[in-house]
Parts: structure tokens; C-alpha cells; sequence
């Protein structure tokens, strides 16, 4: 990760770089992985703001909702994943992540609705996988 946010700095000191809230998000994204939350928060807020909008407000707003999700913040993760779905419906991945958190908020039909949105679009993906083991795992529970 340390290597990584030295690279995105290098660019960032590069006045002729075009793309700076990439650097910046994706210093944000080596932050997360770091488990440095606030920081990774504070420069996907930056990369928001940043011109150019290379990297879409959903997109962000996705990166957000999961930071928070790893502090256990989970009010504060739905709204950012429900603000990405709003700017971008199609944005499968912040449908995964709004229902892993109402798994854990004890709210299994709002999570087996979220689960069901992806498997209906794109059921032998990746992401439609591990949607469908989410939904086993709530329907075997329960």
C-alpha cells in the first residue's frame, strides 16, 4: 500500500498530470486497504470535488459507503450506497453491499430484495454468485 500512495503522489507533483482525482481516489482506496478510514475518507471527499470528474460520484460514493461499512457504520454506509444507486441504478456492486448491511442490521427481506436485484440482472456473474450464496446463507437461516 505504502508503495502504491507514493506513486499517486508522484503523479499528484506532476503539474502536467490530467487526472488528479484518480490519484487521489485511488490513494483513497490504498488508505482503505490500509485500514486508515479517516484519511481514505477525507481524499474520497477530495477526489469528489476534484476537476476533472473522471471518476463518477457514484463510483466514489460506492468507495464511501464501504469505508464506512468497515468502521461498522452501517446508517452512514446505506446512505452512501443508496446515494450511489440513485445517481447510477445500475451500479450492481452497491446493491452486494446495501444487503450485507441489512443482514447485519437483522432486516432479512430488505437484504434478500437487494441480493435478488443483482441475481435478476446478471445471475451467472461473478458478483451474481455471491449474491446468490448471501441469499442461501439468509434463506437457510431463516
Amino acid at each position: 500500500w505504502d508503495m502504491a500512495i507514493d506513486e499517486f503522489k508522484n503523479a499528484l507533483a506532476n503539474v502536467l498530470y490530467e487526472t488528479p482525482d484518480k490519484a487521489i481516489f485511488n490513494m483513497g482506496t490504498a488508505y482503505q486497504g490500509k485500514g486508515d478510514y479517516e484519511r481514505a475518507l477525507k481524499l474520497y471527499e477530495e477526489a469528489k470535488n476534484k476537476q476533472p470528474h473522471t471518476i463518477p460520484a457514484s463510483m466514489v460514493d460506492l468507495y464511501i459507503g464501504r469505508t464506512y461499512y468497515d468502521q461498522g457504520n452501517l446508517e452512514r454506509a446505506i446512505s452512501y450506497f443508496k446515494a450511489s444507486l440513485k445517481a447510477a441504478p445500475s451500479l450492481l456492486e452497491s446493491h452486494y453491499w446495501l444487503g450485507h448491511c441489512y443482514i447485519k442490521l437483522h432486516d432479512p427481506p430488505k437484504a434478500k430484495a437487494e441480493f435478488e436485484t443483482i441475481i435478476d440482472i446478471t445471475p451467472d456473474s461473478g458478483l451474481g454468485m455471491e449474491a446468490k450464496k448471501s441469499l442461501n446463507s439468509i434463506t437457510s437461516s431463516h
